[in-house]
């Protein structure tokens, strides 16, 4: 409802909501499924490490 209201006051949409919602169902069937992996592992036999960024730590002493 709320991108139908958007487009509506910013575009002058004069479609109906079930047009968008319609719109946004098929955009989302085009879309990948998210994929996960379950790694299965006995207690102590691998080791993961994540590199990603994560926030900034300050030493403030």
């Amino acid at each position: 409802m709320a991108i139908h209201s958007a487009l509506v006051h910013k575009h002058s949409l004069t479609g109906h909501y079930s047009s968008v919602r319609r719109l946004i169902a098929a955009l989302a069937q085009a879309l990948p499924p998210d994929t996960t992996v379950r790694l299965t592992f006995d207690p102590g036999e691998p080791a993961q490490v994540d590199f990603g960024a994560g926030p900034d730590l300050v030493d403030l002493y």
